[in-house]
């Protein structure tokens, strides 16, 4: 079953409403939902390796 270019249109027109009716605020936090799915992981990591060098740099310390 093919779509046809009129229903493609009326799609894309139906889409554009959409988008202009949610505003600005919608498309910013889907932006930052985007960022926090990067970051969130990276973060976790990141502490668990800041807290294995800070256990190892105070043990070697001591």
């Amino acid at each position: 079953m093919d779509t046809s270019a009129l229903e493609l249109a009326a799609l894309r027109n139906h889409l554009d409403l959409c988008d202009a009716q949610r505003g600005p605020l919608f498309a910013l936090r889907c932006r930052l939902d985007a960022v926090n799915g990067f970051a969130a992981p990276r973060l976790i990591s990141g502490l668990i390796l800041f807290t294995l060098v800070s256990s190892v740099a105070t043990c070697a310390g001591a």
